[in-house]
């Protein structure tokens, strides 16, 4: 039984004898507890089940059914099972004692009663069942927010596992979304060699052309003007073509690129940059190519804005079926714990783009700086059999 505790408690007493009736009612009434009698086990039964009291007081010799019978049923249901029954009896024998206790009884008192130890005796399994709806309440509501806690647990996790897979998707689409560019840069370098590059080229020519068919000194200045106004748009359209998408890249190889990266910005900044390449297999398929030169480039990019740095080192070397790239400076360093931090929040120096590109074609990024000291981005790119092209 798991009910509330009834104030005041109810005690059922069940005996053939009126005298004992009256003698135990009117003892357990000034004690203020509220009394049900019954003088025969059917009657006792029928109320038992109605009223369910705290505590009952069953005499054993009975007319059928007798005190045991009583206790044997009111045990095997389920409503009464738990309701502490108290043998009264005329004698004090074991075996019908022991026969009590199989039954399921919870003590036992001898006729006739002494009031202060049949007091005592109630008192103790009235508390003890009053302990015992307690525990059982505290393990109901126990239960019940273990239930609720896992509920939110198993939501939590689904949440989270959600937001997992949305921020895998993300990312997935990020990557996406960067190898687009990045076709679109190589599409948009084609087009201004092959179409406006040519153009200009043949446009060149022509005024050249035109110059030497005609002789006025005005015309040959206005068309010398043109021709060096030419050559520059030329010059920028091939460097914005080299600069997009180096066709060297994949006429020559990453480690070409590299140098022609390397001489480029050591002629336009105040760095000397040394380039070591200890690969020269140039197995690597062309995805992978344009992202490692990509990658390159704006980590020297931002070895020239960021790290004050006069020197830089920029090594290429194999490791089992991986290319491990060094790009290392001997400027002023920066704190990685504040870097990483700062990966979502756009201060990274594009660390987090860097990072972004090396994932999508398995690679990995390991930084190692501190602030006054040098810095080493060392990158981990596996090497495919495949030569996969935009």
């Amino acid at each position: 039984m798991s009910e509330k505790p009834r104030f005041p408690l109810r005690i059922m007493i069940v005996d053939d004898e009126t005298k004992n009736i009256q003698v135990l009612g009117t003892l357990l009434q000034q004690k203020g507890y509220y009394i049900y009698v019954a003088q025969n086990g059917k009657e006792a039964l029928e109320i038992i089940k109605e009223v369910l009291p705290d505590l009952i007081l069953l005499d054993i010799m009975m007319p059928e059914p007798d005190g045991f019978e009583v206790c044997h049923l009111l045990k095997s249901e389920p409503k009464t099972r738990d309701i502490p029954v108290i043998f009264l009896t005329v004698k004090s024998d074991s075996s019908d004692i022991i026969k009590g206790f199989e039954l399921g009884a919870a003590d036992y008192v001898t006729k006739p009663f002494n009031s202060v130890e049949l007091l005592a005796r109630i008192n103790t399994h009235l508390n003890l069942r009053i302990f015992q709806n307690r525990l059982e309440n505290q393990n109901k509501q126990l239960t019940k927010t273990n239930e609720l806690l896992i509920n939110e647990i198993t939501e939590r996790k689904a949440a989270e596992k959600e937001i997992f897979k949305y921020q895998e998707k993300l990312k997935s689409l990020h990557s996406e979304m960067l190898f687009i560019e990045e076709r679109e840069r190589r599409l948009i370098a084609v087009e201004l060699h092959e179409n406006i590059g040519q153009n200009l080229a043949l446009l060149k020519m022509k005024i050249r052309e035109l110059a030497r068919k005609k002789h006025l000194s005005e015309y040959d200045e206005i068309s010398e003007d043109v021709l060096e106004l030419t050559d520059q748009i030329i010059q920028e359209t091939r460097y914005l073509t080299f600069e997009t998408s180096p066709p060297i890249l994949y006429e020559l190889g990453l480690g070409v690129t590299i140098q022609w990266l390397i001489e480029k910005f050591e002629s336009q900044y105040d760095i000397e940059i040394e380039f070591i390449n200890n690969d020269e297999s140039d197995i690597m398929d062309e995805q992978s190519k344009f992202v490692i030169y990509r990658v390159i480039r704006e980590l020297i990019v931002n070895i020239i804005k960021h790290s004050k740095a006069k020197k830089a080192r920029v090594s290429i070397g194999r490791e089992s079926s991986n290319m491990i790239l060094v790009v290392e400076d001997y400027g002023i360093g920066f704190d990685t714990a504040k870097m990483k931090s700062s990966f979502n929040k756009n201060k990274s120096f594009g660390l987090f783009s860097i990072n972004e590109r090396l994932a999508y074609i398995g690679g990995e990024m390991d930084i190692q700086s501190a602030p006054g000291s040098n810095t080493k981005i060392s990158l981990l790119v596996p090497l495919k059999n495949t030569a996969n092209s935009f």
